[in-house]
C-alpha cells in the first residue's frame, strides 16, 4: 500500500487473459454466479491498469503529493 515491496512471487507461467468478470471486494473462485468470499471492510479508492507497471511507477503512485485537512472548525 505504500509503494514498498514487501514480498514477491514468481508465478509457473504467463498471466492468462480471461473474459471472466472482474470482481472488486470478492473472490469468485467458485465458478458460481455470485462470488463466495467478500472483502470486510470499506474499499475508498479504486483504479484499474491494463498492464503490469514497474516499481518506479508503484511508488509514484503511492507517494503522497498534498495533503489538505478540511476539518478545521469541526
Amino acid at each position: 500500500m505504500n509503494g514498498v515491496i514487501e514480498c514477491s512471487r514468481t508465478g509457473a507461467g504467463p498471466l492468462l487473459a480471461s473474459r471472466g468478470a472482474i470482481t472488486i471486494g470478492a473472490i469468485n473462485n467458485t465458478g458460481a454466479a455470485t462470488p463466495a468470499y467478500f472483502w470486510n471492510g470499506l474499499i475508498d479508492q479504486v483504479s484499474y491498469v491494463s498492464r503490469a507497471k514497474n516499481s518506479t511507477e508503484v511508488l509514484s503512485d503511492a507517494t503522497l503529493v498534498a495533503y489538505y485537512s478540511f476539518d478545521t472548525g469541526l
